[in-house]
């Protein structure tokens, strides 16, 4: 700063100097009017590097917005709970991750029930029998109300050989 306040003070005595060239006079003009743009270019992009700098540029990874949930909204996500409602479909509905909402019932005294398998044994067989007819994978995942990969991983455990893709 001190530097730029020095090359100000020695343009302003050459212009003062040279004030009958009005060449040297737009020159000097010029070159104040860059360090000015300069030094202003230096300030937003340290404002920007303030703003930004949680990520490096480029980064492909989003923002993740935390979001706190109300007492009010507990106890409606607790009484949606208790009244049969999944804890996947309370984290959809109210925007927070089923950790949070596994949480909040603990703390509220809530047990959570156990995960029931959708896919059964039983499923798991029939499927085999529907995969070696020819259906395909998320086709019997769509029937099941499955993932096309969890057929996969489960046909594959109980021994059925996984064509291969088309």
């Amino acid at each position: 700063m001190a530097l730029q306040m020095a090359r100000r003070k020695t343009c302003r005595q050459s212009q003062k100097q040279t004030s009958q060239s009005g060449e040297a006079l737009t020159w000097w003009f010029v070159v104040d009017l860059l360090e000015q743009l300069s030094h202003a270019l230096d300030n937003l992009l340290t404002s920007v590097g303030r703003t930004s700098s949680a990520r490096p540029a480029g980064s492909s990874e989003r923002l993740k917005r935390l979001r706190m949930l109300t007492s009010s909204q507990v106890q409606a996500l607790c009484s949606e709970y208790a009244g049969g409602a999944s804890v996947r479909d309370l984290a959809l509905q109210y925007g927070v991750h089923r950790t949070t909402i596994s949480g909040h019932l603990k703390q509220n005294g809530i047990q959570t029930r156990a995960a029931v398998r959708k896919f059964t044994d039983q499923k798991v067989i029939d499927a085999g029998r529907l995969y070696s007819s020819g259906m395909s994978l998320s086709r019997i995942g769509e029937l099941y109300n499955v993932d096309g990969s969890t057929v996969r991983k489960e046909l594959a455990k109980i021994g059925v050989t996984i064509r291969k893709r088309r």
